[in-house]
């Protein structure tokens, strides 16, 4: 519900969420009846789902000359997993998770390790990203933005395209399932997450963070 969303001052960001989550609800046959008798949790990977709710404000304070404040408040509570508890009265653990392009996966990796800590029944993971102009601009100034179109198994590439996008799970614990007979669609066997510390943007020449998460997984 849009108007809904409007009033909670929700960004377009969340707004986007609110539809995805209620498209998820209704394919897993889940009802908010249900999301209030139960402990639901909200993890969400972003980058840039609350870095601004107004641009001009971004633009202003960086100069100095932000007078009016109300938009960075605005902006906090527009952190999209506490957005989303409040919109649905929730009761479980919540983190909004920033890890780059590993974000989404990560909040579904974590989901998982919350059901087998028996922290709640369900949770609401996945992620989203918006095309805002200072995320645009900051992957421009990295020289990360490809001047044609993305060949990731190229040898010849030269970089990536942005877009925006939500893509939402719900993780849900096998009592959990069982007892409101749901249907299953897959299975979480396995998670692993690592660093090599080796540089911001670029991985270990031996891709040492990346095999220590395969192994973990």
């Amino acid at each position: 519900n849009i108007q809904s969303c409007l009033d909670y001052k929700f960004n377009r960001t969340n707004q986007m969420m609110v539809l995805c989550i209620n498209e998820a609800l209704n394919r897993a046959g889940v009802t908010l009846d249900f999301l209030k008798q139960n402990r639901v949790g909200v993890c969400i990977g972003t980058t840039s789902a609350n870095l601004t709710c107004d641009l001009n404000f971004g633009k202003a304070f960086y100069k100095e000359e932000a007078g009016d404040f109300s938009p960075l408040t605005e902006s906090l509570k527009n952190n999209p997993a506490t957005a989303i508890a409040t919109y649905y009265d929730l009761n479980g653990p919540i983190i909004s998770i920033n890890n780059a392009c590993t974000s989404g996966t990560d909040a579904i990796g974590i989901a998982t390790s919350w059901l087998k800590q028996d922290l709640c029944d369900v949770v609401i993971a996945g992620g989203i990203d918006s095309v805002l102009e200072d995320i645009y601009a900051g992957f421009r100034s990295l020289g990360l933005i490809s001047a044609h179109s993305p060949k990731p198994f190229d040898k010849n590439r030269d970089g990536l395209i942005i877009g925006e996008a939500v893509g939402i799970v719900l993780v849900e614990s096998e009592t959990s399932l069982k007892k409101r007979k749901g249907t299953q669609f897959c299975e979480i066997l396995g998670y692993g997450l690592a660093t090599d510390s080796f540089h911001p943007t670029t991985p270990h020449p031996e891709a040492k963070g990346l095999a220590l998460a395969v192994d973990q997984a």
